[in-house]
């Protein structure tokens, strides 16, 4: 055997590995995170108010993870700026911990909602490997309906 034969040989299992690995990081698209639960502990709020909700997830594995939160009002009208207590927030090492948690989610209902039926979304994404970062897993929108009473 040559010493080219070997470098090819070498070349080709080099790029059968690669390729492997390619291959596992882009076909990850399991969930890392499965909500199991989720109930409305406060379904009617005032202006201000907390809306709480009591979620119980099963965690397979903590990844980065992104979190877009915002509410829309009776009018249709978007709430997503950080001063409401909204927005995207950040988790480098992922949320929680491993295995299932059950957990009260308090979001302040932004003062400038009128009163009516309501709804507060929130979008998860995921980045558990380099193909991830590049392409993020997000859930589905998780959506829950309240409704803003007038303040008392």
């Amino acid at each position: 055997m040559t010493v080219y034969t070997l470098y090819r040989i070498l070349l080709t299992v080099l790029l059968l590995v690669i390729a492997a690995r390619m291959g596992l990081a882009v076909g990850d698209r399991s969930v890392p995170t499965r909500i199991e639960r989720t109930f409305l502990l406060t379904p009617t709020v005032e202006p201000g108010g907390e809306l709480l909700t009591r979620r119980t997830v099963y965690r397979e594995r903590l990844c980065p993870t992104t979190i877009e939160r915002y509410m829309l009002d009776s009018r249709g009208v978007r709430f997503d700026r950080a001063e409401d207590g909204l927005g995207t927030i950040e988790f480098p090492n992922g949320t929680g911990v491993l295995g299932r948690e059950t957990f009260i989610g308090k979001q302040t209902v932004p003062r400038g909602m009128v009163a009516g039926k309501a709804k507060y979304i929130a979008i998860t994404c995921y980045r558990c490997n380099w193909a991830q970062a590049l392409w993020p897993l997000c859930e589905p929108a998780q959506e829950r309906s309240f409704t803003v009473i007038e303040p008392r």
